[in-house]
This record gives structure tokens, C-alpha cells and sequence, in this order.
């Protein structure tokens, strides 16, 4: 008798443990990268920018994989998927983020008074704009108006333009920005208009989108092949090499080195995303397993929350301090700055439980769709069975006993 297993949604079908332990990774370098004064670490971390660039191959792959898994089964109800993305993305971004705006227009805190409607409307680094005021504190929310740019054009061209198109198109996507931050570095452009804008991010958020593409539907040669440890080690290398060279050469915003840094970024990336596919490639061994811990699954899941709050933390510690009068101990600024460390993850903790979970349920309003839940998409599961990546239709691991048996003979013609 066949086995009828649950009915997973897009969502939950994603769910890949060790892009935790890469996410955890990537928001602890951003907080380690501003607020720790070890020069060396904070080299070795990139100041923070790697971890966000990390974030965005992270961001490109899974928007991607849940858009094409959703795609496929609701053809041609295009649509009511890109309405439920939007929608999911609404609940998962938006509320925090402008808790944190009218708190600082509440403060009167000059950065974020003076640049609200460029924040409020996620428009920092869309080139031609009138220049921003100092952003201080506020300045790491750049990248989330480069991810919210993303999610509104990316979604589009996935759901609405031609398959055959999808991988040509974003192999362009990729090359496009590459060449356009190459031409700024040679002709006089700075670190902020060549990395800060959205098309400067298109090679990472690209990159994982491509990640995305690769392990989209049955496997394949190519696919096991690209997804391998050697190829992965081999651009862990060269990313390497390069890390090692800015290290001892090269400050971090690659001054008089900006052609370097370029092709840096995009090295990372392609490793990165190479690492990605791996992992959701190859879900049983020990990398996965290390990345799967359990503290390293909490610190993702509360990433988003470190991440917008940590910046704004030395000030509150000093509204503490100064306005309210709160005992702080050999109260010096380096003192505040590392004490904003565990606060920022405090705080976060606090922000998931109290607002971002009993939100994020809201998201059952807004399904994506389930697997086998009409003809069309069971036969497109059936179509589509990976038989040879270890990996069921559902994205779990086979057992023996599930798996489909594999003729010894080929069909006759």
C-alpha cells in the first residue's frame, strides 16, 4: 500500500536546518564587526560588510526556491503568488522595522527624523536621489532597503517571465552588476556607490538566486556535480586567498583597491552560494549537523531582530544612563559598546516572543500552496521526483522503503 505523507507547504518544504548555522554566522559577524575594537578580528571578519552579503545570498536563494516551488504548482495562477509573497514579506519585515522609525522620530533622533521618508520608503542607495544625511546609527539599514527593492522586482520576473528564461536571466543579472561596479571602481567611483546600491548587490543576491535555480526540480549530474565538496573547497580556497591578501594589504573600505574589492565580493559570493546548494543538496553530514545545533537555529531566528536593533543599542544604553540615571560601572563609550552586544541579542530575544512570532502566525492567512493538493501539482510531483539526490519530493530524506525501485532494464521504445 502506498504511504500518504503530510500535505508540507512551500514554506516548510524549504526548511533547510543548516542555513541557521550560515545565518547565525552572518549576523554575529555584522554585530562583532561594529562593536568589537580588535582590529585583526574585525578584519578577519570584514567589518561586518560580509556578513551582510551573506545575508543577501541567503535572501536570493530562498525567495527564490519558495517562489519557484509556488510557481510550479499554481500555473498559470501566477498571480495569487506573488500576492501571497508580498503579504508574507509584509508580516515578516515590516512591523519591526517602523517600530524602530517612530521610536526614533518619538526620541527625535536626528538621522532618522531627517531621512524619514527615504527610510520609510526602503529608497536609501537608489541612485539619482538627493543625498541623504548622516545615517550614524541608522547607517546599517541600507541593506534592508537593497533586500526590499529585491522582493519587489525579483518576485516579478520569477513568477511572471518565461521559464526557459530564468536561468539566462539571472547569469545576466549577475554579470550586469559585476561589470557595473568594475566600471565605477576603475573610473573613479567610491565604496558607496559601488556596493551600497541595489544593482552593486545584484551579484550576491543573484548568486543565490542561481543556487536556487541549480537545485530547482529532479536532480542531476550537473547539479551533484556543481553541489560537490571539491567544488566547494575549491572556492573556499580562492575566497580564502583572497580574504588573506585584503587582510594584510588592503583596509576595509579597499582604498585604492576598489577593482579588488569587486572581484573579492563576488568571489565570496560564488562561494557562498556554492556552500548553499551543498547544504541543501547534501542534508546528512557533519558540516550540516554542525550547522543544524540548536543555539545556532535560535540565533537565526532571532538574526532579523539583532540585526535592526544592535546599532541603536549604545544609544539607549546612554539614554539610560544619562537621562534616567541606570547604575553602569566603569561607564566609559567602550564599556557601552560592548555591553550593547548581549542587549542587542536581549532585546531581539524579547522582540521575537512579544511581536514577530504572534505576527508571523498571521502568515497562515497567506498559504502557499501544498504539495499534492489537486491533480496538477501531484502530477507534477510525480513528473519531478528526484530519484537519484537522496531527497524526497517533500524535502526529506528517503528511506528504503520509500524510495521507488529503479528498473535494471531500460523501457522499451
Amino acid at each position: 500500500m502506498e504511504r500518504s505523507g503530510p500535505k508540507l507547504s512551500v514554506a516548510r518544504e524549504n526548511d533547510i536546518p543548516a542555513l541557521d548555522g550560515i545565518r547565525a554566522y552572518a549576523v554575529c559577524s555584522v554585530v562583532m564587526g561594529h562593536f568589537v575594537p580588535i582590529p585583526w578580528l574585525q578584519s578577519l571578519i570584514g567589518w561586518g560588510d560580509t556578513g551582510v552579503f551573506i545575508f543577501f545570498c541567503l535572501s536570493g536563494f530562498l525567495i527564490t526556491r519558495i517562489l519557484l516551488q509556488g510557481t510550479d504548482r499554481t500555473h498559470p495562477g501566477q498571480r495569487g503568488t506573488l500576492l501571497k509573497s508580498f503579504s508574507r514579506r509584509f508580516l515578516r519585515i515590516f512591523p519591526i522595522y517602523y517600530l524602530v522609525l517612530g521610536a526614533g522620530v518619538a526620541l527625535q533622533y536626528p538621522p532618522i527624523v531627517d531621512n524619514l521618508f527615504r527610510l520609510a520608503t526602503y529608497s536609501v542607495g537608489i541612485p539619482g536621489l538627493p543625498p541623504l544625511s548622516p545615517l550614524r546609527s541608522a547607517s546599517h539599514l541600507w541593506s534592508l532597503s537593497v533586500e526590499e527593492q529585491f522582493y519587489l522586482v525579483w518576485p516579478c520576473l520569477i513568477v511572471l517571465g518565461p521559464r526557459r528564461w530564468r536561468l539566462g536571466f539571472t547569469l545576466t543579472a549577475i554579470l550586469a552588476s559585476f561589470a557595473y561596479k568594475l566600471l565605477l571602481a576603475m573610473y573613479g567611483g567610491n565604496y558607496g556607490e559601488i556596493f551600497r546600491p541595489a544593482l552593486g548587490c545584484v551579484d550576491s543576491l543573484g548568486c543565490g538566486s542561481l543556487a536556487a535555480i541549480l537545485f530547482h526540480g529532479p536532480s542531476s549530474p550537473l547539479r551533484q556535480r556543481i553541489a560537490s565538496w571539491p567544488v566547494v573547497t575549491g572556492a573556499f580556497i580562492v575566497a580564502a586567498a583572497l580574504w588573506a591578501y585584503r587582510m594584510v594589504n588592503i583596509d576595509h573600505r579597499y582604498s585604492e583597491h576598489l577593482t579588488f574589492g569587486v572581484i573579492q565580493v563576488l568571489a565570496f559570493a560564488i562561494f557562498f552560494s556554492l556552500l548553499i546548494l551543498f547544504l541543501a543538496e547534501h542534508r546528512n553530514n557533519r558540516l550540516s549537523t554542525v550547522l543544524s545545533l540548536p543555539p545556532l537555529r535560535f540565533i537565526a531566528k532571532i538574526s532579523y531582530g539583532v540585526y535592526l536593533y544592535h546599532y541603536f543599542m549604545p544609544i539607549v544604553i546612554n539614554l539610560l544612563v544619562q537621562k534616567l540615571g541606570m547604575p553602569f560601572p566603569h561607564y566609559t563609550q567602550e564599556n557601552v559598546v560592548l555591553a550593547a552586544i548581549p542587549l542587542a541579542f536581549v532585546v531581539a530575544t524579547v522582540s521575537w516572543y512579544l511581536i514577530e512570532q504572534p505576527l508571523l502566525a498571521l502568515k497562515r492567512f497567506y498559504p502557499y500552496p501544498r504539495a499534492q493538493n489537486q491533480l496538477g501539482g501531484l502530477m507534477t510531483e510525480i513528473a519531478t521526483w528526484p530519484t537519484n539526490s537522496g531527497v524526497s519530493a517533500l524535502g526529506r530524506p528517503e528511506s528504503a522503503d520509500s524510495a521507488p525501485p529503479r528498473s535494471k532494464t531500460p523501457p522499451r521504445p
